[in-house]
């Protein structure tokens, strides 16, 4: 892995380097659908679809409160984006 520049000191993390973006898709997807942080959304997945709808990815970003340190502040980021993208698609 590649260490970050602005890692703290004492910490031991280090960031994945992938050979392509397929391979870091490929590692994202078995990231969420693996990990033990992220099973509340799997769990709001599940929910929507044993109410035979798809999730929306609002809702599903509330399952994302681990994967940054920003918390929900990362998740209150990702909806913003998502409205904004979505704002984008609809005026084309």
């Amino acid at each position: 892995g590649m260490i970050p520049a602005q890692r703290d000191t004492g910490k031991s993390h280090e960031v994945a380097i992938y050979r392509s973006v397929n391979d870091s898709v490929r590692a994202y997807l078995i990231n969420i659908n693996s990990s033990r942080a992220y099973s509340k959304l799997r769990a709001i997945r599940l929910l929507a679809r044993q109410q035979r709808r798809e999730p929306n990815g609002s809702e599903l970003a509330a399952g994302l409160l681990s994967y940054s340190e920003r918390g929900q502040d990362y998740v209150n980021d990702i909806r913003a984006m998502l409205r904004a993208n979505q704002s984008l698609i609809d005026e084309n």
